[in-house]
């Protein structure tokens, strides 16, 4: 994973994320920032502080709400490169057998990327999804 110096200006990430967000169609104006803490699990100041360009979400909370509004991180955090890329540029490359999503699959796959990992492991369970037991004194 490339590491990146943190991204130069806070409002410049805003414009970036409500960019990402009306793309979605999701309304960056009123109670936007209500959604963007429930959905990112955050408080309501600091999601509205992201939309007003007074703060940065961590890095790793970044690369959730890229991954749920279909951008890419380096786009989204930096403003570097391309908004979005292919599923094989993305992370992660187990798509790189140039597998194709519709938009209503690539949305499902952003949700999930964008869940915790209690819902994430109730969709697993849900779909059967089986995986390799971890190695002791190891937790997910």
């Amino acid at each position: 994973m490339t590491k990146h110096a943190p991204a130069h200006d806070p409002m410049d990430f805003a414009i970036r994320l409500k960019e990402a967000m009306a793309d979605a169609g999701d309304d960056a104006g009123y109670g936007a920032g209500s959604r963007l803490a429930r959905r990112f699990k955050v408080s309501v100041p600091s999601a509205t502080a992201w939309l007003n360009g007074r703060n940065l979400p961590d890095p790793p909370r970044a690369r959730r709400i890229a991954a749920f509004y279909g951008v890419r991180f380096e786009w989204l955090y930096f403003g570097e490169g391309a908004k979005r890329g292919t599923i094989a540029d993305s992370d992660p490359p187990a798509y790189a057998g140039g597998i194709k999503l519709s938009a209503e699959e690539q949305a499902v796959l952003r949700g999930y990327q964008a869940a915790d990992s209690a819902l994430r492991a109730v969709v697993d369970a849900a779909l059967g999804v089986k995986h390799p037991p971890e190695p002791r004194g190891k937790k997910r």
